[in-house]
């Protein structure tokens, strides 16, 4: 695609990042620090899924059988811009407490997916003035990602592979020492963000 000298369009921009980033360097990122990989502090993992696929589901359902994580489900109107407090204060309740959780859209309710940006807008709004107070972030869709990104103000990113495909590591010049993993939600299988959660602890 490089070599056509054309105008291109990435599609699955989850998987090629790593690769991508071996053609086209950021310059200003150059010479940045190795990026950690794990957790380098004992803060959360916070799992963020805006995805509705089946797949994303099922990962989640996998994360809820372990005791030691907070399932916080939304309710459509926490998701489309009319918050209650009480997201917030579970949100933050876990980081002090430096519990791993989930967050994503209750699937017990009727999902509208035309209202996927209004999802993802919340949710990045929920989780960006807390970014700097996790372990780890692991983000579960393009939607939310992008939208995540773009409240933070996040314009340059360096890609690095992982041990799980199609999951991809992204360096942050404003966090690094923060590990940030980006998926799909359709991607993986149903112990696909468990693995990632084991990943991601100090060895």
């Amino acid at each position: 695609a490089l070599a056509a000298r054309t105008r291109c369009i990435w599609v699955g921009s989850g998987g090629l990042a790593s690769v991508l980033n071996e053609f086209l360097p950021g310059p200003d990122l150059a010479e940045t620090r190795t990026y950690p990989g794990k957790k380098t502090s004992p803060g959360s993992t916070l799992f963020l899924v805006g995805s509705f696929s089946a797949t994303a589901r099922q990962q989640i359902q996998e994360l809820s059988k372990t005791t030691q994580i907070q399932i916080l489900p939304l309710t459509i109107d926490e998701a489309a811009g009319h918050p209650e407090h009480s997201a917030e204060r579970l949100i933050d309740k876990a980081i002090t407490n430096q519990q791993d959780m989930a967050v994503y859209i209750d699937p017990k309710q009727s999902l509208r997916p035309d209202l996927s940006p209004a999802y993802a807008t919340r949710m990045a709004a929920l989780i960006a003035p807390r970014l700097g107070q996790l372990g780890a972030l692991v983000c579960c869709g393009g939607d939310t990602t992008r939208a995540l990104f773009d409240k933070l103000q996040l314009t340059h990113l360096q890609a690095h592979n992982t041990h799980e495909p199609g999951v991809t590591h992204v360096y942050s010049r404003h966090w690094p020492q923060l590990p940030i993993l980006i998926k799909a939600g359709a991607f993986g299988d149903a112990q696909t963000l468990l693995r990632l959660r084991q990943h991601l602890e100090p060895s």
